[in-house]
């Protein structure tokens, strides 16, 4: 193939797409490569392996591509368009994942994202009705995982999840997402009851260490593990929500995500939490967002150095991170997802 001189590379879209997933480049004459243009998708005859689809996102490890333009529309010379690069792809086959508060939001979020790229998914919250709206999702995309319904606060409970979904031998990652305010809003701290108090440690502290608990052995016995934690923007700087107890809650599990980093990492498991900035991922975020009104939404806005809101999507890319090959060096890491502050 012969490029074309003093002319810049051009690259389709199809092809772009590829290459953000994962798919290394083929030459010409190679297996798997397709003389057949794709003027449809590219508008300039793109050619793909066959059976690929990028809509679903499913190109798998160890396809590869090309894109030529068609010698047609270029004075009848081929050339091959520029995907060459390394291949960044992030695939979790055969892998166990534990997934907590998975109903809705993140946890809904990370879990397809782990099933879609071939991990055995063990979704679990205290909402059934919504995670059997997730395993209709994953069902959707081509996947699949398992969900249970589990109180993250009740330690027998989550010991007994994580036993079935190890079968005593492999856990390869941990994503502690359950959490959040319980309904709770902002009051003044001398209002604030005991059990209001508790009851959110309960849900973000006492479910990350009762789960983290319970995988570290199994972790420890393979030499192997990923423990991602959901904590907040909330926990390393200000509430939003102006509920305290939330506040230190997910402060309290940063401070968990560094002391077990230190503690576990000589059985190489890394522990690294993810602090996401608003997202209207659930009904307390659109309880939360509507009660800003549109001066206070503006405001909220304005102050993200991108200019707009996230998405649950954007937090699951974040974990997928920390549960990738690319991330083993990496641990007791807060990694702030918020569009800048």
């Amino acid at each position: 193939m012969t490029a074309l001189p003093k002319r810049a590379p051009v690259v389709s879209a199809h092809c772009a797409a590829l290459c953000a997933a994962g798919a290394a480049p083929i030459r010409a004459g190679e297996p798997g490569y397709s003389t057949k243009l794709d003027r449809d998708r590219d508008g300039i005859g793109g050619k793909c392996p066959p059976g690929r689809s990028v809509v679903r996102r499913t190109v798998m490890a160890g396809w590869r591509h090309a894109h030529t333009l068609d010698s047609a529309l270029q004075n009848q010379r081929t050339i091959t368009l520029a995907c060459d690069g390394p291949a960044v792809i992030v695939r979790f086959d055969g892998q166990t994942v534990v997934v907590t508060g998975a109903a809705h939001g993140f946890g809904r979020a990370i879990s397809l994202a782990f099933a879609v790229r071939g991990a055995r998914v063990w979704a679990c919250d205290v909402n059934e009705a919504g995670l059997r709206e997730t395993e209709a999702l994953a069902v959707q995309e081509g996947a699949s995982l398992q969900v249970r319904t589990v109180d993250v606060s009740n330690r027998r409970a989550v010991q007994a999840l994580v036993q079935e979904a190890s079968g005593g031998e492999r856990v390869d990652v941990l994503v502690n997402n359950a959490g959040g305010v319980l309904g709770q809003v902002g009051r003044p701290v001398e209002e604030i009851s005991q059990d209001d108090w508790h009851a959110l440690f309960r849900v973000n502290v006492d479910g990350a260490f009762y789960f983290s608990q319970a995988v570290a052995p199994i972790m420890k016995a393979r030499g192997a593990g990923r423990i991602v934690n959901i904590s907040s923007g909330a926990g390393v700087g200000v509430s939003l929500t102006g509920v305290q107890a939330y506040a230190s809650a997910k402060a309290a599990q940063i401070g968990l995500t560094r002391q077990l980093a230190h503690e576990l990492g000589a059985w190489g498991i890394t522990v690294n939490s993810v602090a996401p900035g608003f997202v209207r991922s659930n009904p307390t975020t659109e309880r939360q967002w509507e009660s800003y009104g549109e001066d206070g939404q503006r405001r909220l806005i304005e102050n993200i150095a991108l200019k707009r809101l996230g998405s649950p999507e954007d937090i699951a890319h974040a974990v997928l991170f920390f549960a990738s090959e690319y991330a083993g060096w990496v641990t007791g890491q807060v990694l702030s997802v918020d569009g800048g502050k």
